[in-house]
């Protein structure tokens, strides 16, 4: 986590390797999916979680204040010892993306997608119903920055998901641990059926 540039707690990185284990206990399989990458503090974790056989895909315009670090995303990855063949980058906003360019971008249902894009309550409602709309059986919806002091936008977006989706529930959150420059706290969001697992 030290090695890459980012905004993850330690108990957030904890957070997203149970769930991995988890799912692979369960055989619950696909690709892994993030939108917002930065530098790539978690995808390269994720990589790092996941089977030799998935892909990790992030959804990034890959500029913030004039740098491009779509190069340095891939450097961190390759750094990490990871397959240069498993990260697919898909450079663009996600509220350009529809449910079928999504899932084409997957290539298959995704088991876990983190959601750290735009922070709108626009861009935040696309990017949660854009993460449903291809989830795998068992997949897991991570929203970042919810019950955010600067962010309430994003925790109103998820709310009115829930509503509108009474067949996901949210199961669990994820507390931020420090403090609001390191990232807010993430709610963790899967189909009812699957909250028990």
């Amino acid at each position: 986590m030290h090695a890459v540039r980012g905004f993850l707690t330690q108990g957030s990185g904890f957070a997203f390797l149970t769930l991995l284990e988890v799912q692979r206990r369960d055989g619950i399989r696909g690709p892994i999916a993030e939108v917002g990458t930065f530098q790539g503090m978690s995808l390269v974790g994720f990589g790092l979680g996941a089977l030799a056989d998935e892909s990790v895909l992030g959804v990034d315009l890959f500029v913030v204040g004039g740098e491009d670090f779509e190069a340095s995303v891939r450097s961190n990855w390759t750094k990490a010892g990871l397959a240069d063949a498993r990260l697919r980058l898909h450079r663009g906003s996600s509220t350009d993306l529809g449910a079928a360019a999504w899932s084409e971008l997957l290539g298959a249902p995704a088991r876990l997608v983190h959601v750290d894009g735009e922070h709108t309550r626009g861009a935040a409602a696309h990017d949660v119903a854009l993460a449903a709309s291809c989830l795998a059986p068992g997949g897991v919806i991570v929203v970042d920055d919810v019950l955010h002091a600067w962010y309430p936008d994003i925790t109103l977006s998820v709310a009115a998901f829930l509503k509108a989706k009474p067949e996901f529930r949210a199961f669990a959150i994820i507390d931020r641990e420090a403090d609001l420059m390191r990232g807010g706290a993430k709610m963790l969001l899967a189909r009812r059926d699957d909250v028990p697992r």
